[in-house]
């Protein structure tokens, strides 16, 4: 068999030409037990950082829920513990946006519709990772004298989250089938619950007095942990959903090298 048949014979595994993390192996093709093991090895090494940003995920869920009920105790028990609950809410914030971003280029799928727009992709991250450092840092070096800027910049950004939210959900919906490509009532529908939900916490908090201590600050913070800990969760269903496609992965490239004789169990994970 020439390198051209090989080249043209049929596809056993997808492709993705972002990361090219599944490989182009062919029913009929050989491939050298070094490069193999070297393929999964990648593809073990991403579904162990799947795992670990889908855990850190629930942590930040639980940080949330956490920060909600902090949230709804009385005035005396949230001016004493205020500091402690400033830095807790801008740095998890922070922290969660670095996850997202590796949550997205981290992706094993091909996210077409995401990754043809790189322009998009790249000003997502600076304003999502610049916009929650900058008012945690504020809060933890002065909260009296930054505290309502930083809360103006943290509101302002939840609509970066929400995008990144409206990119994580819709690629799984296209993954699991659930709509048919270019469906535009999805980006419609998922665009506007989640821009809602940002826009009307930002209202809030300047329309009821939030910047000056009136009970805008509070209700827009059981919007913000609402808001945010569904996208903790919905960063772990995403973050799951990754890891097992590069499990299977493995176990389709393992498979299609059995009948070969090319590939021993020492070579397959744990």
């Amino acid at each position: 068999m020439t390198c051209s048949e090989e080249i043209a014979a049929p596809y056993t595994l997808h492709t993705d030409n972002f990361n090219i993390l599944y490989c182009n192996v062919t029913s009929e093709c050989r491939v050298d037990s070094a490069i193999l093991a070297e393929k999964l090895n990648r593809l073990r090494g991403m579904s162990n950082t799947n795992l670990h940003l889908a855990i850190a995920s629930l942590v930040y869920v639980g940080i949330n829920i956490c920060n909600f009920t902090i949230n709804s105790m009385d005035d005396f028990f949230r001016s004493e513990h205020k500091l402690l609950f400033h830095r807790t809410e801008f740095w998890a914030t922070f922290f969660f946006a670095c996850l997202q971003v590796y949550a997205l280029v981290g992706c094993p799928r091909q996210l077409q519709d995401i990754f043809q727009r790189p322009l998009m992709v790249k000003t997502v991250m600076v304003l999502n990772v610049v916009l929650t450092l900058v008012p945690a840092f504020l809060v933890t070096v002065s909260l009296s004298s930054f505290e309502v800027l930083s809360h103006e910049i943290e509101y302002s950004n939840e609509i970066t989250m929400a995008i990144l939210d409206f990119i994580f959900l819709y690629s799984l919906a296209r993954h699991r089938s659930l709509l048919a490509d270019g469906s535009v009532l999805f980006q419609l529908l998922a665009t506007g619950f989640t821009l809602a939900v940002a826009v009307t916490q930002l209202l809030i908090y300047n329309g009821m007095g939030g910047t000056h201590g009136g009970p805008g600050e509070k209700i827009a913070h059981y919007f913000e942990f609402t808001f945010e800990g569904m996208s903790g969760f919905i960063s772990f269903l995403f973050c799951m959903n990754c890891k097992f496609e590069c499990d299977q992965a493995m176990v389709q490239l393992a498979e299609s090298q059995k009948s070969e004789g090319s590939l021993t169990r020492k070579l397959l994970p744990v």
